[in-house]
């Protein structure tokens, strides 16, 4: 080895050794004195207690003039935990005047925010502060910096969870992960950057929101944040806790249903944003079993507005959408609607209408499906033109606002209400006229070519008006109301051509309806056939029952 080799051999062994003594002395001075100063600075100016186990320099990176900077176990109150913090800035050019931090990595981040009984949110344990009220020309002066650039920003495997006010359980999403990429500071102090956001929730892996796109420019007023960008959601029902008990026994759930939901935003953070997308329901069906049960099928575009600050509401319009309702025998109805929805956020009141059509549903197999009022009615069922709207702060509230009103049509189907009539055949022959009412009941059988209305349903009664039921033997018309969607009140007329109409009453409920006649609305001659008929029943039953 020459004398140069063994001389660059020494200067190097004595940079090693050099920065080695300053890493020591460093750390050693950041431990001892740095540290309690920063903490007890950070304390007297925010009047917040902030606490952290390591403070120290990484060593490797220090040799190229990149030194790190690690922090460990940082909290902030009950409002912030952060498991380690990690920058890397660049000494070269902060001397020339300029600050570039290669990267800044937060990794295992716990915020917790609460929203207080005036809906505003803030850290849980401080004192909410009021958005957009920083001056600008109260923002930290960085007039000595040309510019801050900071390359990358990441967030991984933290936590974000939120308190609604009045809400016993927390909105939780976990993990989060957030980057950001390019994000620099001008000399006019606006700040610009490239995020990209992956948030899950219920415990679930594939279950939440991702968002990637562009912010700024921003300044450090911040009473203006631009953003722009794609977001997408991914909801998948099965994930929901005691999803049937959330959501009721009729929904059909699988492991792979799914509501997904995508769209391109723009607007302010600190204002409003818009966007506008589409969203899809995937293997999702109703129905009281596998059997008897619906396969919802849709694809709905859908614009929306959100404003976060200042009277925060969410609006969402959803225009010439279609959804796609198909039984187990692939027969399908198809319901064409323009919808409106616009939600409080401040107080949670929740409002829409719509309006639109259904047609094509077979009606006897979605009655089997959702309810339990087995062969009451069939046929193909349309709604012309309905017109529904609602309003309330819960399902309650919901409930009782709900008006509805439209146009209904059954076609070439069949009621058991008219089987029924051919009991009282006896009954229907006198108040007919001889022989003739019973032959026309003979040949009902309970089907029918036609039945329409118009309907109008408020404080959850279904008022009907005008009804008409026709036969190939015969006409019922009339009106009248299933009030709480059970209780049955019509009055009706019963018309064979070419004989006086004969007026019935139907009352009962919907599982077992009555149809008598209206003594009160009778004629004399239609009276006393009708104690006649009674009369013959009653004896016909007596001397059947003696045999």
């Amino acid at each position: 080895m020459n004398k140069l080799s063994k001389f660059f051999l020494v200067l190097v062994v004595l940079l090693l050794l050099s920065a080695g003594l300053l890493y020591y002395v460093f750390n050693a001075k950041i431990k001892d004195q740095i540290v309690p100063q920063t903490k007890a600075f950070i304390q007297e100016q925010t009047k917040l207690k902030v606490d952290f186990n390591e403070f120290r320099m990484s060593f490797s990176q220090l040799l190229k003039l990149k030194p790190s900077i690690k922090v460990t176990d940082l909290t902030v109150e009950d409002a912030l935990k952060v498991r380690l913090i990690l920058v890397q800035f660049n000494l070269l050019e902060l001397l020339q005047r300029k600050i570039t931090i290669d990267q800044v990595l937060i990794d295992g981040a716990d915020i917790s925010l609460v929203e207080n009984a005036s809906r505003e949110v803030h850290l849980k344990g401080l004192k909410p502060v009021a958005a957009g009220k920083t001056e600008a020309s109260d923002a930290p002066a960085l007039s000595f910096l040309e510019t801050l650039q900071l390359k990358k920003l990441s967030v991984k495997n933290s936590r974000l969870g939120f308190q609604p006010h009045g809400m016993p359980n927390a909105v939780e999403f976990k993990p989060v992960d957030l980057e950001l990429n390019d994000l620099a500071v001008s000399k006019d102090k606006n700040i610009k950057a490239k995020f990209k956001l992956s948030a899950q929730m219920l415990d679930s892996s594939r279950t939440g929101i991702k968002a990637s796109g562009e912010l700024g420019p921003i300044d450090f007023s911040f009473a203006s944040i631009p953003i722009q960008g794609l977001q997408s959601f991914d909801f998948y029902l099965s994930d929901i806790p005691d999803a049937k008990k959330v959501l009721g026994e009729l929904v059909r759930l699988k492991k792979q249903t799914l509501i997904h939901q995508e769209s391109e935003f723009s607007g302010d953070l600190m204002k409003k944003i818009k966007g506008e997308g589409q969203l899809k329901i995937d293997k999702l069906a109703i129905g009281k079993s596998e059997k008897h049960k619906l396969d919802v099928i849709a694809d709905l575009p859908h614009s929306y507005t959100l404003r976060l600050l200042k009277q925060p509401v969410l609006k969402l319009e959803s225009l010439n959408s279609s959804l796609e309702l198909k039984s187990q025998d692939q027969a399908s109805g198809k319901l064409s609607f323009d919808t409106y929805i616009m939600q409080d956020l401040d107080t949670g009141l929740l409002q829409g209408s719509s309006h639109g059509s259904l047609s094509g549903l077979e009606l006897h197999e979605t009655l089997n499906s959702l309810t339990d009022f087995k062969d009451l009615i069939a046929g193909k069922f349309a709604i012309n033109d309905y017109h529904l709207s609602f309003k309330g702060r819960d399902a309650k509230q919901l409930a009782n606002s709900l008006k509805a009103r439209g146009n209904i049509v059954v076609g070439d189907g069949s009621l058991y209400i008219l089987k029924s009539l051919t009991k009282y055949k006896d009954i229907a022959a006198s108040l007919l006229g001889a022989s003739k009412g019973g032959q026309v009941l003979d040949k009902i059988g309970g089907e029918f070519v036609s039945l329409s209305t118009d309907f109008n349903l408020r404080h959850g009664d279904l008022f009907t008006k005008p009804v008409e039921l026709k036969t190939k033997a015969l006409t019922i018309t009339g009106d009248g109301v299933i009030e709480q969607g059970r209780n049955l009140k019509y009055q009706l007329a019963l018309n064979v051509p070419g004989i006086r109409s004969v007026p019935l009453k139907l009352r009962g409920t919907i599982e077992i309806p009555k149809v008598i006649p209206d003594v009160a609305k009778l004629g004399k001659e239609q009276g006393e056939r009708l104690i006649n008929g009674a009369l013959k029943m009653g004896l016909d039953a007596l001397i059947k029952h003696a045999k």
